[in-house]
C-alpha cells in the first residue's frame, strides 16, 4: 500500500529523472523522442503506454530512485 510519503517520493523521484536514466534503466530506446517528450508532458500516458519489460525497468528505476527498494525487499 503506498502511503503520502512514499506517493512524494515518487514524485520526487520522477521530477528527477533525466532522459540519460532512463535510457540507461531500459525504460526508453536511444532515439524514442516521442517517449520523452510524453514522459515530460503526459507521465500516466507514458506509463500505460510502456510495454510490460519496459514498465518493470520504470518500476525498478523509481524504487531505486524514490529509497523504496529497501522497504519493499523487507516486506518481503
Amino acid at each position: 500500500m503506498i502511503n503520502a510519503t512514499d506517493l512524494k517520493a515518487l514524485a520526487y523521484a520522477t521530477a528527477n529523472t533525466s532522459l540519460d536514466d532512463l535510457l540507461k534503466a531500459g525504460v526508453i530506446p536511444t532515439g524514442d523522442n516521442s517517449s520523452w517528450r510524453r514522459f515530460n508532458d503526459n507521465l500516466d500516458i507514458f506509463i500505460i503506454k510502456l510495454p510490460a519489460p519496459r514498465l518493470e525497468a520504470f518500476a525498478d528505476l523509481m524504487n531505486r530512485k524514490a529509497g523504496l527498494e529497501a522497504a519493499l525487499q523487507a516486506a518481503e
